[in-house]
């Protein structure tokens, strides 16, 4: 994650917000919607949580349902809330729209069928509206659904084309052929249609890659082609190997091939970038251009500009409405938030629950300072002021000063950017002091932990989505501590697997680390020295959850860092920790779960 994503401040303290605060809050933003303080884009993402097989790859939350009822009422849970929506703010004129998941296309074609209905009473979407679908579940009678609907975009998740590459990620896509006829198909109803590669998957290759990529570039023909980067997950956490990255595979004869082909590659930014992307050279890929160019230029001098293209992670200036469980919204100057409803409890009569934290305008314009600095880009601190509401110099001006002073902001006018070349340790103490600080007494903030922690018990909520903002409730990290730094107390599951290993109190080193923390559901493990972070382990009750060890009545996980590999060295104590638990329980261990392989958790 950028500096610039609220998910990486410090100040991040996840907790419940109701469904009342949630829609008073929508009905004032959009009263006042393009004005100072409430941007004119509206961004609307639907989340769809069926896929009907689990990639081993994957990161996002998804399901796989137990039978077709379960859907069904998945369904009538999301026409239910899209209709509480339409009572409470009427028909609402959004800018774009995204269906995601999940897999949309998992939906048999009377569910989908059922939902659109729904939505079109509530919403209309008046540029870009895009569509995931799964190439082997989308067919033509949920490809004429969608056009009528207004979806103008398809997005096919393909990720490889090798047998081989496949069967290692634990996905079945259909012949090309299928493709082909599907991107035809979508076409001929006035859909752009995107597919997606991913470069560095297991038991790929250099020439495995190319190939995938020439056949459909070739016969599939979609209007673009984007290739992701493999970014490593805790259940299949293997490293991209080095052959396979993006300087190294899209050579410059790739990139003439492509364009002989009447692609237009788009790959600048080297090998941190997360997506390149091939255009079909196009009426309509130049027409996307300039709308993108036209709406960067018209911001800066109006605060009506709308992003007519869909951008969730990519522009923080915007509203963002997210129905479903799994859904993030942005509701700017007020909140940022994820639906957590479990859906195991969804149906036509269930209370949607939200998990968030609660935001400032100030807040926004922080967002946009950190975000624009990340990516090198120059800030307009008018046009910042005038979007969000906030004088920006009589607010952020003295530190502003202070950074010009350590040489790692640069200013022109009204305009401020990093300096390319400043001191690293200048650059993190003014990203630091961008940061917002801490509010509130203590009291205030453990309870609101409490309140977060105390999600995770319910069964009207997803534990996994409580689970992806939990840890972040606290600046020392984890539900095993206060915000004061004190200890909470452990929980029995991990008290109980910690005498059976004979694991000692925090200062005691246990094997290779010394125990750091120790409460809540995790213990921390400092194997590397500071400033790195420790090594964090959860102990759980084994209920089925995904996790790297399950033995006898535990689930033991370590908390991964996003988008890195466990370095070898934590990787091998957890492989000690795995070692000692199962001899510890003996044959009840050996039932549970097969050895773990090095390098897969």
């Amino acid at each position: 994650m950028l500096r610039g994503d609220l998910s990486a401040w410090y100040g991040w303290w996840p907790q419940r917000l109701s469904v009342d605060e949630l829609l008073a809050a929508w009905q004032s933003a959009l009263a006042r919607r393009g004005q100072p303080g409430s941007p004119a884009t509206l961004q609307l993402y639907t989340h769809f949580a069926f896929c009907q097989a689990s990639c081993a790859f994957c990161q996002y939350f998804h399901l796989v349902p137990h039978d077709r009822q379960q859907v069904d009422r998945y369904t009538d849970y999301l026409v239910a809330l899209t209709e509480r929506y339409a009572a409470a703010l009427g028909v609402v004129d959004v800018t774009n729209a995204y269906f995601g998941g999940g897999t949309p296309s998992a939906l048999a074609a009377a569910q989908l069928g059922r939902f659109l209905a729904a939505f079109a009473r509530a919403f209309r979407v008046r540029n870009e509206f895009t569509c995931e679908g799964h190439p082997g579940n989308l067919d033509a009678e949920k490809l004429d659904l969608l056009a009528a609907a207004g979806v103008n975009r398809l997005s096919l998740g393909l990720q490889s084309l090798d047998p081989v590459v496949c069967r290692r990620i634990g996905r079945m896509n259909p012949p090309l052929e299928r493709v082909r006829e599907l991107v035809r198909r979508a076409r001929a109803l006035g859909m752009w249609v995107n597919a997606d590669l991913v470069l560095g998957l297991p038991e790929q290759t250099p020439q495995s890659f190319l190939s995938d990529l020439d056949r459909l570039l070739a016969d599939g023909r979609p209007d673009c082609l984007t290739v992701y980067r493999y970014q490593p997950v805790p259940h299949l956490n293997q490293a991209p190997d080095e052959t396979l990255r993006y300087s190294r595979v899209l050579t410059p004869a790739v990139l003439l091939r492509a364009l002989r082909q009447g692609y237009l590659p788009a790959t600048s930014g080297g090998d941190d970038r997360p997506g390149k992307d091939f255009f079909r050279n196009s009426t309509r890929t130049w027409r996307q251009w300039f709308d993108r160019l036209r709406y960067e230029v018209v911001r800066m001098v109006r605060t009506d500009a709308e992003l007519r293209s869909y951008a969730q992670f990519e522009d923080n200036d915007s509203h963002i409405l997210g129905i479903g469980p799994g859904a993030m919204s942005h509701l700017y100057g007020h909140s940022w938030y994820r639906e957590i409803t479990a859906v195991a409890t969804a149906s036509t009569g269930a209370e949607p629950v939200y998990l968030g934290t609660r935001v400032t305008p100030a807040d926004e314009c922080r967002s946009a300072l950190l975000q624009g600095f990340a990516r090198s880009r120059w800030v307009d601190t008018r046009a910042l002021g005038r979007r969000s509401g906030v004088d920006v110099e009589a607010t952020f001006g003295p530190l502003f000063d202070a950074a010009r002073q350590d040489r790692c902001l640069r200013r022109f006018a009204r305009w401020v950017g990093c300096v390319p070349d400043a001191s690293p340790s200048a650059q993190a103490a003014f990203f630091t002091s961008l940061l917002p600080a801490l509010t509130g007494d203590a009291e205030a903030r453990a309870q609101r932990a409490q309140e977060t922690n105390g999600l995770r018990a319910s069964e009207h909520v997803q534990r996994e989505l409580v689970g992806i903002g939990d840890h972040l409730a606290l600046p020392s990290g984890g539900p095993g501590a206060s915000p004061s730094g004190a200890p909470q107390p452990p929980d029995d599951a991990l008290v109980a697997w910690a005498q059976l290993i004979g694991l000692g109190v925090p200062g005691e080193r246990f094997a290779s680390a010394v125990v750091e923390r120790f409460g809540g559901r995790e213990v921390q493990f400092r194997l590397r020295p500071e400033p790195d972070p420790p090594l964090r382990v959860m102990v759980e009750r084994d209920t089925g959850q995904p996790s790297f060890l399950r033995a006898g009545p535990y689930a033991i996980s370590y908390v991964g860092r996003h988008g890195e590999p466990l370095p070898p060295a934590e990787e091998e104590f957890m492989l000690e920790l795995s070692a000692r638990t199962r001899a510890a329980l003996g044959p009840a261990a050996e039932a549970v779960l097969p050895a773990t392989e090095r390098g897969r958790v």
